[in-house]
């Protein structure tokens, strides 16, 4: 994907469109992979909104392991990607997104900031948004 080379900022990773068809799938997962562990910062945020066309029951346990593998991330533009791709995990795949968030064990940051946005959220029960807030960090 020569599109990759030109990803500089926020922007280029969040207005890219992808149509992944089956024959696909696997190509556009690896390649995700393969930018989370970019020593770019915004080559790592376009591998998680990638992830986004992956949130199903086929691929969430993946999602979510990779989601917690970034414990150490410093950058906020990809720990505020984490943190929007977990909200839309507990939307479509809830229990076993509300799982990850009872450990605790996210990035202090991502933890917080995916409570948050899950509690700005009119896709999330309110009941959802109260156990949430128990899983604050301080």
């Amino acid at each position: 994907m020569k599109y990759i080379s030109y990803v500089d900022s926020w922007g280029c990773c969040d207005c890219l469109k992808l149509s992944i068809n089956k024959n696909d799938e696997e190509k556009f997962f690896e390649l995700s992979n393969e930018l989370i562990l970019s020593q770019y910062p915004f080559y790592r945020r376009l591998g998680l909104i990638i992830l986004f066309k992956f949130i199903n029951e086929k691929y969430i346990d993946k999602i979510l392991k990779i989601c917690s593998s970034l414990i150490n991330e410093k950058n906020y533009y990809v720990n505020m990607a984490n943190s929007w791709l977990l909200t839309e995990c507990f939307i479509k795949q809830r229990d076993k997104t509300l799982n990850l968030i009872k450990t605790k064990t996210l990035n202090k940051f991502v933890q917080n900031k995916t409570i948050s946005k899950c509690n700005d959220s009119f896709r999330v029960a309110v009941e959802d948004k109260k156990l949430l807030k128990s899983y604050f960090l301080d």
